[in-house]
């Protein structure tokens, strides 16, 4: 049973009218039918027009409107096919019937809008008027408590845009499971915003570094053949994260489309591809073409499926960077992107999960021997019979030096114990054997990379941008430590962006006016003065 009326002022008049003599009932179905009834033109069918709209009985008596109004719930309810102009227009009701999704909150459920549908589709028409439904939880406090004024733990909404964002709340909410409850949290909405702040950078990689190029991912499609390892594991993990996303999201679980892509974007782009690109784009002038169109093409499909979850910063990236002259005026009226099944390389995956462990390993047993990631080391040797391992330390050898910072990697039997100073760790598939022996070499390069990134962290405390403002640089070091650093100059000269670099033994050698910090490496103190290069 379905109470419909309503004792209310404001809500849609019951069009049912009483005579007050013999009770005789007249039900009217529309304002023409109230019209020829009236003989008047009715411009408003509030309420307190209606009510006044009376005519003669058949007894004599006078037929007045029942007083109620409908359940407000009973508008909702009659909203897919009100809205499309029904009876009146038939044929557009059957073309949009049912409706392809209709979603609701968990405090609508003994009585909410989908029940309303259903009743009156069921009623009318003899069917459910809508294909899915979703019911969605409630924000509550940082306690679990729902949010109320009163309780003083409500947050408004724009508190929150004004210090994050739109996108950093969205990202928030959309990575939590729609059909149970949040527990509101700054601290979450704060790594919302860094996570945002890594895709950003993600394209911003992009601009800096491929720009120059016509990007085409034709140049990829053609090359598919030779593409290195990492360029193929890339293209393979792209078109799978395609197709489980449209998976994700035709199952109604938006919230783990958007976390794979979170993942996609973070983990295989920003801290595992992305610096292999590094190396790439130093290479050959046909590699680096290579490398800049597979990242684009890459990143425009990524781009296209975060627009939903992230609309405002995909916007922006797809109007600066990314949109191309045939493309449309926004990103919301790009086409979804189909899988490519044919690109989709399993055992390519699979190596690659195998290298990742090795890597994993790796720090490991860095971490157990007190030596950090940025000392490059001679050589690990893994004492492995897992195939998939071996094909991986075959394929991988850029991954493993760059990601592992080890000059050499190699497999070796599992009977085999290497001599010398080794950190040793066991892992699922197999016996890992770090040389830790620490040579002057190895360490001359270990220090060099420590000055790259006290540079790189100048530049960035100056505000300086990759790949725009370029800088001199002066180091000031004793004798010994020049000489350790000498062979490394040209590759420093060409990490930190700079158009010269200058080991310096008097202070009289550098100019004025430059930033200067003074640092401890390992014991060694150097400093180190930068100058941005004034465009003229």
């Amino acid at each position: 049973d379905w109470i419909i009326s309503r004792q209310r002022f404001w809500g849609t008049p019951i069009p049912i009218w009483r005579c007050n003599s013999c009770g005789k009932i007249e039900v009217l179905g529309s304002k023409k039918e109230l019209e020829e009834k009236t003989g008047k033109s009715i411009d408003d069918l509030h309420k307190h027009v209606v009510d006044a709209l009376t005519w003669k009985c058949e007894c004599s008596g006078e037929m007045k409107r029942v007083p109620d109004i409908l359940d407000v719930w009973y508008d909702s309810g009659a909203a897919f096919y009100a809205s499309l102009n029904f009876p009146k227009r038939e044929e557009t009701l059957r073309e949009w019937m049912p409706v392809n999704f209709v979603v609701e909150g968990l405090d609508q459920v003994p009585n909410g809008w989908f029940y309303s549908l259903l009743r009156l589709g069921v009623l009318l028409f003899d069917s459910v008027p809508y294909e899915k439904v979703m019911v969605h939880g409630m924000m509550l406090d940082e306690q679990g408590r729902e949010m109320h004024k009163s309780l003083g733990n409500f947050v408004p909404v724009m508190q929150i845009i004004s210090k994050y964002g739109r996108d950093a709340f969205r990202a928030f909410v959309a990575s939590k499971t729609p059909w149970s409850d949040i527990r509101f949290s700054w601290r979450e909405l704060e790594n919302s915003f860094r996570k945002i702040n890594i895709i950003w950078n993600v394209y911003a990689f992009l601009g800096l570094y491929c720009s120059q190029y016509d990007l085409d991912e034709s140049l990829v499609l053609k090359n598919l053949k030779s593409l290195d390892p990492e360029d193929r594991w890339l293209l393979s993990r792209t078109e799978r994260v395609i197709r489980e996303v449209r998976n994700k999201m035709d199952e109604l679980h938006p919230h783990e489309a958007f976390n794979l892509l979170l993942d996609f974007v973070i983990n295989d782009l920003s801290r595992l591809y992305i610096r292999i690109a590094r190396e790439k784009l130093r290479s050959s002038e046909e590699e680096r073409k290579i490398v800049s169109s597979l990242l684009f093409m890459v990143l425009k499909r990524t781009l296209v499926m975060l627009a939903p979850f992230l609309p405002f910063v995909t916007e922006k990236i797809y109007q600066e960077s990314m949109r191309q002259e045939s493309d449309p005026e926004s990103i919301h009226m790009m086409s979804w992107p189909e899988p490519r099944d044919d690109m989709i390389d399993d055992e390519i995956e699979e190596e690659m999960e195998a290298a990742k462990a090795l890597l994993e390993a790796i720090n490991m047993a860095r971490a157990s021997a007190k030596i950090k990631k940025r000392q490059p080391l001679k050589r690990a040797l893994v004492a492995t019979t897992d195939p998939v391992l071996k094909r991986a330390l075959a394929k991988f050898l850029l991954l493993f030096k760059i990601e592992g910072n080890v000059s050499k990697v190699q497999a070796i039997s599992q009977d085999q114990r290497p001599e010398g100073r080794f950190s040793v760790v066991e892992f699922d598939k197999g016996t890992l054997y770090l040389d830790i022996e620490i040579t002057p070499e190895v360490l001359a390069a270990g220090l060099a990379a420590d000055i790259r990134r006290r540079i790189q962290e100048m530049r960035k405390e100056l505000g300086l941008r990759r790949g725009i403002e370029k800088i001199n640089c002066w180091i000031l070091l004793d004798s010994e430590t020049r000489n350790m650093i000498e062979p490394y100059v040209t590759s420093i000269i060409e990490d930190v962006d700079a158009r010269k670099l200058k080991l310096v033994e008097k202070l009289e050698e550098i100019p004025e006016g430059c930033f200067m910090k003074e640092w401890d490496l390992d014991g060694r103190r150097i400093s180190i003065w930068i100058q941005k290069i004034q465009q003229g």
